[in-house]
C-alpha cells in the first residue's frame, strides 16, 4: 500500500498537481472533491452490473470481472488521493478498519445474545439467562448452574453477594484478567438444593449454552476455563477447555486463596 501511495503521489506531481503542496485550509474542499470523484467512479462501477433495478443496465447478461476490477481500481485511486491530501497512512487505515470492524462484530454479538437471552427467559421457572462480561474476551469462565435461589432473569455472576462471585471476581481483578473475561453457566436454571442437574435438564440447556459460547467466540479466540468437576464432566469431549477448581473450593476449605490464584495463573499461561 505504501508503494501504491508513493506512485500516486508521483503521478500527481507529473500531471502538474503536487499533492503534497496542498495547504491546510484547502484540505476540506479538495478532500470533498476526491470523495465526489470516487462516487462518480462507483456509479461507473455499478453500470457494469446488469439488473432490472439498474438505470444504466448494459446488454450483457453478467458483469465482466476485468471491467469490474478496472472500475473498482479507479474508485480506490481517488480514495488514495484523499489519503494523500489528509496525510492518512496505511497503518492508520488498518487500525481504524480493525476498530470499526470490531465494533460491528460487537453490535452483532449483542443483538444475537439479546435474542438468545429472550429465548432462554421464555422458559418458565427460575432462569438466569445468558452470561455477562467482555464480549471479545480472552477468557470464558464456565460454571455449572446459577445456584439455589434466584429470581427470573437473575444474572448469576453479577451478584457480588454470591459466594462464588465474591471469590472469583476479586481474584481475577487482582490477576488483571477481570476486564478480559466473560462469565456464564451451562445450565440456566436452579436445581433443588443446588444439586447437580439431572441428565434431561443438562441436555435441554446444553444447546443454548453451545449457541452462547459460539457467539461469544466469534472474531476472537478465548480460552474456555471450566470450573468444577461436574461442569468439566458434562463438557468433556464437547469443546476444548481448561480445568480449574470451582471457587467454592475456598468456601469448603479445600484450597487457600493463594492456591486458588496459582491454579488460575497456571491455567492461563
Amino acid at each position: 500500500m505504501n508503494q501504491l501511495l508513493e506512485a500516486q503521489r508521483l503521478f500527481q506531481l507529473e500531471v502538474g498537481f503536487p499533492i503534497d503542496s496542498v495547504r491546510e485550509e484547502d484540505r476540506n474542499s479538495l478532500g470533498e472533491k476526491y470523495i465526489f470523484k470516487a462516487i462518480e467512479e462507483l456509479i461507473e462501477l455499478r453500470k457494469e452490473f446488469p439488473s432490472t433495478m439498474n438505470p444504466w443496465s448494459k446488454e450483457q447478461k453478467s458483469a465482466d470481472r476485468a471491467r469490474v476490477l478496472e472500475e473498482f481500481s479507479d474508485v480506490a485511486l481517488f480514495l488514495m488521493n484523499f489519503m494523500l491530501v489528509w496525510k492518512i497512512t496505511p497503518e492508520e487505515v488498518i487500525v481504524a478498519l480493525k476498530k470499526v470492524q470490531g465494533n460491528n462484530f460487537l453490535r452483532m454479538k449483542q443483538k444475537k445474545l439479546n435474542e438468545l437471552n429472550g429465548e432462554i427467559l421464555a422458559v418458565p421457572g427460575y432462569v438466569s439467562g445468558v452470561g455477562q462480561g467482555n464480549l471479545n474476551p480472552k477468557y470464558i469462565f464456565v460454571g455449572l448452574n446459577p445456584g439455589r435461589s434466584i429470581t427470573h432473569g437473575y444474572k448469576f455472576w453479577s451478584n457480588v453477594e454470591d459466594g462464588s462471585s465474591r471469590i472469583l471476581l476479586p481474584t481475577l481483578e487482582k490477576l488483571g484478567m477481570l476486564d478480559n473475561s466473560y462469565f456464564t453457566n451451562i445450565v440456566k436454571s436452579t436445581t433443588p438444593d443446588n444439586s447437580k442437574p439431572d441428565d434431561s435438564t443438562i441436555s435441554f440447556w446444553l444447546e443454548y449454552f453451545k449457541k452462547e459460547i459460539d457467539l461469544v467466540k466469534v472474531n476472537c479466540n478465548p480460552k474456555v476455563i471450566v470450573m468444577g468437576k461436574d461442569a468439566q464432566e458434562i463438557l468433556e469431549g464437547k469443546l476444548p477447555f481448561i480445568k480449574i477448581p470451582h471457587p467454592a473450593s475456598l468456601l469448603y476449605g479445600n484450597l487457600t486463596k493463594e492456591e486458588y490464584e496459582t491454579e488460575i495463573e497456571k491455567a492461563v499461561r
